[in-house]
């Protein structure tokens, strides 16, 4: 293996010497471009399959310089996506990305958006986790290629792949904005079903960004896509959106729970996992128990300060209960007795009371009248 690894690295050699003797001119011999960047080929290819990949992407990017010389965009873009490939495997993820960049802006120069999208997002792809800004942006180069081919659904789905990215950095305007954009590509092809999809990302994005008024509006106008109301998507956001209004955490945690928001993408399941009702609210009990019924739904929901309202199947905890309680549950009990043992006195106190002004004058009348009488 190793023998064979080595007579590939010198066959690469020869390649590249072999270029430069091409490139060499003189009084009656011009430069031969062109056999310089076939010969740069074949050595990158020879040092490739040797894997010595430091020197295949050299001879690559020489081949990319060479059939520009020669007005060959085309295949100079090939020669940098090999070069592309080359910092891959070493493992310059950031240069790899570049070069597949230069790439795809070749192919568009060269009239091929449908090559150009399709080396956009590969470097796109290269980028994610090194620099995501810059994935975005190539995710957005890839969409423009797809729109003027009037791949509509490509450039839909790509449109998806940079919405990913905006969640994970909380770019939520700039999220919002992509993902009414990829609902009107949908549109536009009577793509109706990802539009259901969409829509309940749309809605948690707008209920993580705070704005509840702008989901509400989000849930009525999609009322309208073909499929919609009858969806599983709808009623499940119908739930999600009814939770928030009312402040009630256990209703929101079921809510999110659901598989219409757990199969969203990575980014946007996270995103709805993590919401969160308005106020201080305690949850009662896990989401799991309530699931498998071992407790009756219970909540807190605070309006306003000071101001709590409870409801819960039980009137009273029993002493089994209250020895079964977490200290956390037993305090919380201990404070709602207390709270109505203060109230209950305060009512004691209240009933001695003097009567009334106008109970006091009618007694003295009658008073008066039956000395009269007598």
């Amino acid at each position: 293996m190793a023998a064979r690894a080595e007579s590939k690295v010198q066959e690469g050699l020869r390649h590249m010497q072999e270029a430069e003797k091409c490139l060499k001119s003189g009084w009656f011999r011009r430069a031969d471009h062109d056999g310089a960047a076939q010969a740069y080929n074949s050595a990158g290819n020879a040092f490739r399959i040797a894997k010595s990949f430091e020197q295949a992407k050299a001879a690559f990017l020489k081949a990319s310089d060479e059939q520009y010389h020669c007005n060959s965009l085309y295949q100079s873009g090939k020669a940098l996506e090999l070069a592309g490939q080359m910092a891959k495997e070493l493992k310059q993820m950031e240069e790899a990305f570049e070069l597949t960049q230069r790439a795809g802006l070749l192919f568009r120069e060269n009239g091929t958006p449908d090559t150009a999208s399709q080396v956009f997002q590969r470097a796109a792809k290269l980028a994610e986790g090194v620099n995501d800004k810059k994935a975005i942006e190539l995710y957005a180069m890839a969409v423009e290629m797809f729109e003027i081919e009037d791949k509509t659904r490509q450039a839909a789905d790509t449109l998806g792949k940079s919405i990913r990215l905006m969640v994970k950095h909380k770019q939520y305007e700039d999220c919002i904005s992509h993902m009414q954009r990829q609902i009107e590509l949908y549109q536009s092809v009577g793509s109706y079903p990802p539009i259901c999809r969409i829509v309940v990302g749309l809605i948690v994005v707008h209920l993580a960004h705070g704005d509840p008024v702008a989901a509400d509006e989000m849930f009525k106008t999609a009322i309208a896509v073909p499929g919609f109301p009858d969806s599983d998507e709808a009623i499940a956001i119908e739930q999600l959106l009814d939770a928030c209004e009312k402040g009630d955490a256990d209703a929101l945690a079921l809510a999110v729970s659901q598989p219409v928001f757990t199969y969203q993408d990575n980014e946007l399941a996270k995103l709805a996992r993590d919401l969160k009702v308005e106020g201080d609210l305690k949850i009662s009990k896990p989401v799991q128990e309530l699931h498998q019924g071992k407790v009756p739904p219970l909540t807190v929901t605070r309006t306003s300060p000071g101001m709590e309202t409870r409801q819960t199947g039980q009137t009273a905890v029993s002493e089994e209960e209250q020895q079964s309680l977490d200290p956390g549950e037993e305090m919380e009990q201990k404070e709602l007795e207390e709270r109505q043992k203060n109230r209950t006195e305060g009512l004691e106190e209240e009933v001695p009371q003097e009567a009334p002004p106008q109970a006091a004058e009618q007694s003295e009348y009658d008073e008066e009248f039956e000395e009269g009488l007598s």
